[in-house]
């Protein structure tokens, strides 16, 4: 049988630190983030800073819609905004092919509802996400299967630590 306690403990210079005891022993043991996470976490907070919420938009909305928008760019893809209050893909083309996290977050929410169009660096379609804004976190109402889950979901990693 194993017999040890851990701890996890942020350090934002080392990323995490895992502390367990075992036998009357303590062993510490540092998870260095990478540093493209680094990178991407940076960029987050950076994004963060300089791009407003729209008007209409719930901060739970925002919150899922900004981490889509950032993990998209950080991987390369192009987003293209098309007003889409019914679930139908003629509405209008408000931003075309962007990488720009501020006018893309920009030009949501003047609907019901938004169809994004993800293009990779080649310019190849990638995928598209519609999102459905009801003041909850299933903003997200559908999405192409072809899309990486990464992109709609935060793929950081999680430690799950059972003793």
């Amino acid at each position: 049988m194993f017999d040890a306690t851990f701890e996890f403990r942020q350090d934002s210079h080392v990323g995490f630190l895992l502390i367990y005891q075992e036998h009357n022993m303590t062993h510490e043991i540092s998870l260095n983030l990478t540093d493209e996470l680094r990178a991407i976490r940076q960029a987050a907070a950076d994004y963060r800073a300089v791009i407003a919420r729209p008007e209409f938009m719930a901060e739970v909305e925002f919150s899922v819609i900004f981490g889509i928008v950032r993990r998209a760019i950080v991987a390369g893809y192009s987003i293209t905004v098309i007003d889409d209050p019914f679930g139908v893909v003629d509405g209008e083309q408000v931003v075309t092919d962007s990488r720009d996290a501020a006018q893309i977050i920009g030009a949501l929410c003047s609907t019901s509802g938004d169809l994004l169009k993800l293009r990779d660096a080649t310019g190849k379609r990638a995928g598209w996400i519609q999102l459905i804004y009801n003041g909850d976190e299933d903003v997200v109402a559908d999405h192409s299967p072809n899309l990486p889950a990464s992109i709609l979901h935060d793929v950081a990693p999680r430690w799950d630590v059972r003793s």
